[in-house]
């Protein structure tokens, strides 16, 4: 309600978490990242130490929680298929008891239930630790800037800072956001391929051959989609450099009537990016789209889905719905039985009217029918 009434301000944020402030995040990272300054002389100097130092056991606990989470996403079908095992038990005498049903129904419910928490979680942290990492880099960024000497400023224009900035930011909290991939993705494949053997025997073949064949054109594609974001990044940071230059001798520009060549020069640049980034654009769409429909594919090409749509099914001319409201269940002469094979019908000449709302119990020795009847209804 604060924003209807008047303009927010700093004031009407709430304080932000002593951890998660910046004068917090660059004092734990420069624990690690001053000695590596400090040896700078013996050895070029690298980020990604200090990082790791910083910032990796947090990374490594947001796995774990990624890593639950998989788990408990793969152990759905194989629940699912102990379930259906236990349903559709046919020999009563090695039954197993009814709580193991009930046990499998609520683990079927709560796994999906606790993975997606998992996944939430995992998702807030890789956020908060991004986050976190790209305060500690921008402030040695900006702490860099003001240290280099006029032999380092020679190499480094303002545009390469903004693309470290920016871009460069970017880059980093999408790989932080999706790391996890470079795990999780062999453990869901091999997971899947095992359960699909199991299901299907030599029927998962295709979709494994597919997989295959299909890995080094991604693997190509995203190489390429790799080379025009970087291409695009020194295109950017060019363009910026030409604005930068515009802007810091404009007097000048109008002193000799230049404005149209650098307009000119400018907007070149601009046309290449943007042509290199129609290209990245085209490339990410066909990533997108192998990435969404492998799955459908593969289920498609498995020979297994293809008997199972073609099996048997109830001709429905045996049945009428018509609404009756007395008998709303009525059986008239009803022979039944589980397989057009069968050369004997398990039940025959069944009559049965149920009328609405009644309780009605099914009584017979082992073996009389009484589940055949249920099944046949």
């Amino acid at each position: 309600m604060n924003g209807y009434r008047k303009p927010l301000t700093t004031e009407d944020m709430w304080p932000l978490e002593a951890h998660n402030m910046a004068s917090n995040c660059v004092q734990q990272f420069n624990k690690h990242w001053r000695p590596v300054t400090e040896n700078k002389i013996k050895a070029p100097v690298n980020i990604l130490p200090p990082i790791l130092r910083t910032y990796g056991p947090s990374l490594a606990l947001n796995s774990m929680l990624k890593l639950l989470s998989t788990l408990l996403t793969l152990s759905q079908p194989v629940i699912l298929d102990r379930l259906i095992t236990f349903l559709t038990a046919s020999d009563q005498s090695v039954a197993e008891p009814d709580w193991i049903g009930y046990t499998y129904a609520l683990l079927l419910f709560a796994c999906p239930v606790l993975a997606s928490v998992l996944d939430a979680q995992h998702g807030y942290w890789s956020n908060v630790i991004g986050l976190r990492i790209r305060t500690s880099i921008t402030s040695i960024l900006y702490e860099k800037a003001v240290k280099l000497s006029s032999n380092g400023r020679k190499d480094i224009t303002a545009g390469d800072l903004v693309n470290l900035v920016s871009t460069d930011m970017k880059s980093i909290m999408f790989f932080l956001s999706f790391y996890h991939t470079l795990w999780v993705s062999p453990l869901k494949l091999l997971v899947s391929i095992g359960l699909l053997w199991a299901q299907l025997g030599a029927a998962s073949l295709a979709g494994v051959i597919f997989m295959v064949i299909i890995v080094p054109i991604n693997t190509y594609k995203t190489a390429i989609q790799g080379r025009l974001w970087t291409e695009l990044r020194k295109l950017r940071g060019g363009r910026v450099s030409a604005i930068t230059e515009i802007l810091n001798h404009i007097k000048v520009l109008k002193l000799y009537a230049w404005e149209q060549c650098f307009i000119d020069k400018v907007t070149a640049l601009r046309d290449r990016e943007v042509d290199v980034l129609n290209q990245t654009f085209r490339s990410t769409v066909w990533t997108t789209f192998m990435f969404n429909s492998i799955g459908i594919v593969i289920s498609i090409i498995i020979k297994k889905m293809n008997v199972y749509l073609n099996a048997n099914e109830v001709n429905e001319s045996f049945v009428d719905h018509k609404p009756n409201q007395r008998t709303p269940i009525v059986v008239k002469n009803g022979s039944f039985k589980w397989d057009n094979n069968c050369n004997d019908s398990v039940l025959k000449n069944i009559n049965i009217e149920i009328e609405r709302q009644s309780l009605v119990a099914v009584v017979g020795r082992v073996g009389a029918g009484k589940s055949s009847l249920l099944s046949a209804l």
